[in-house]
């Protein structure tokens, strides 16, 4: 058994021991390379009319270049072309969009060097061609930030568009980043009276959706406080000033046990609800009731669910608003003040309702 072994490996010894010799002694020996191999990035300056498309392709800015313009036919010329081979990728998307074959991949692979600016390979055009005011200046103005100019547009026409969205569709644009809907209707209405506002959140909807989020939500909150206080006492109807004294904590939170409009078979709202729902020359207050109530009318079950979290209370209320624009123009003007305030008159009044009538889900007499 182990004398079979020792012969099997003596045979493979023996096998390769007289076989050719294909280890190649390098450096000696030099390797055969393909014509497609990779082995260093040149470049022909005669070729290169400075389009600046190498440029651009480069994913890791390996190549830079300085141009000039020739006196005698303005045309674009190469003062200066550098290639950092430190941070080449190898990628051959330079090599593939030059539109003269200017670049190429040489054979050449020995590229280690003791420092940094060994391994750089830079090229510069004759100084007879180069004006020398041209030199001494450095890379022409244009060729400093072309794709900078190009970004800047680009960005413009995405700001444009927004702003465009924002004015067309506010509802669809602004629901990305506001989930309330009331919150929606009053940043729609700082845009339309404020363009820098406007133009602002469209530049962060461009650039970052997270920051443009929270700084809609502190604009919201801002337009809300801009109003009047919650607890404010409106003034009487002929502008005598009303005695916050003589209004109870109680009475603007609970309707009245009976009124004129109740024995009329109406509904009754709280005394403050006599008053008008702010000062009419306040536009941008106007505005904003005015998109709310229309968020009430046409999706009433949305945005009173975010305040009676009963289902048959939102049917009740959404009832109640139909029957009585008072209703509805106190419940809007609550909701853009004081979100708890209106959630505690709502609750009072859909609990009146349910005594009202039993059927409703009220007890019954």
């Amino acid at each position: 058994m182990f004398g079979k072994g020792l012969l099997k490996g003596l045979g493979i010894t023996a096998k390769h021991t007289f076989e050719r010799e294909i280890t190649q002694q390098y450096p000696e020996e030099r390797p055969h390379l393909q014509d497609r191999f990779r082995g260093s990035l040149a470049y022909d300056y005669p070729k290169c009319i400075a389009c600046g498309l190498c440029i651009k392709a480069c994913p890791n800015n390996v190549l830079t270049l300085e141009t000039y313009k020739d006196e005698g036919s303005r045309k674009k010329k190469v003062a200066y072309y550098a290639i950092d081979l430190q941070y080449c990728l190898f990628c051959n998307l330079c090599v593939e969009i030059c539109p003269t074959a200017t670049l190429y991949f040489t054979h050449e692979f020995e590229l280690t060097s003791y420092d940094r600016e060994g391994i750089k390979k830079e090229y510069h055009r004759p100084p007879e061609l180069v004006p020398a005011s041209k030199t001494a200046a450095g890379p022409a103005e244009e060729d400093k930030t072309p794709p900078g100019g190009e970004t800047d547009d680009k960005k413009v026409r995405q700001m444009e568009a927004m702003k465009t969205a924002l004015l067309k569709n506010p509802a669809k644009t602004l629901g990305k980043i506001l989930p309330a809907e009331e919150d929606v209707a009053i940043m729609s209405s700082l845009m339309q009276e404020d363009d820098k506002i406007l133009t602002k959140l469209a530049q962060l909807l461009v650039e970052d959706r997270d920051k443009a989020a929270k700084v809609a939500t502190a604009w919201v909150k801002k337009g809300r406080s801009s109003g009047p206080p919650p607890g404010a006492v409106p003034p009487m109807a002929d502008g005598t000033p009303r005695s916050a004294a003589g209004q109870s904590s109680a009475e603007e939170t609970a309707p009245p046990a009976a009124d004129s409009r109740e024995a009329e078979g109406g509904v009754g709202l709280p005394a403050e609800d006599k008053a008008p729902l702010g000062d009419e020359a306040d536009d941008k207050r106007v505005r904003q009731v005015e998109a709310l109530k229309t968020a009430l009318l046409n999706n009433p079950a949305k945005t009173l669910g975010k305040i009676l979290p009963a289902e048959e209370d939102v049917v009740i209320m959404s009832g109640l608003m139909k029957a009585d624009d008072k209703i509805l123009a106190k419940l809007t003007q609550l909701l853009v003040e004081d979100r708890d305030k209106a959630a505690k008159v709502a609750t009072a009044w859909v609990a009146r309702e349910k005594k009202r009538n039993p059927g409703e889900g009220g007890p019954s007499s």
